[in-house]
């Protein structure tokens, strides 16, 4: 399935609103606990990123772009180049 939409149209489309936060000081699990956010998309994350093993954890809805390499044991969600589905 080829998406041509941009994500914000897209997260639009089924009924979401997109809220950009950059560098956020809380966790992203306070802001999901809080019901300020449904999910989490993290973009351009670093791989020593503390606050991702907290959404594992707490099996908050997230996704990571880039995502981690094949071979790291964090297994969330994630979007990279070479990534079809």
């Amino acid at each position: 399935m080829k998406l041509n939409l941009g994500l914000g149209q897209f997260t639009t489309k089924h009924g979401y609103h997109l809220v950009l936060s950059i560098d956020e000081q809380n966790s992203y699990a306070s802001l999901y606990f809080r019901r300020m956010v449904d999910g989490v998309i993290i973009i351009d994350n670093r791989i020593d990123e503390q606050k991702i093993p907290e959404l594992i954890t707490k099996q908050i809805p997230a996704v990571v772009v880039p995502g981690y390499p094949a071979d790291s044991n964090i297994q969330i969600s994630s979007v990279n180049s070479e990534n079809f589905k």
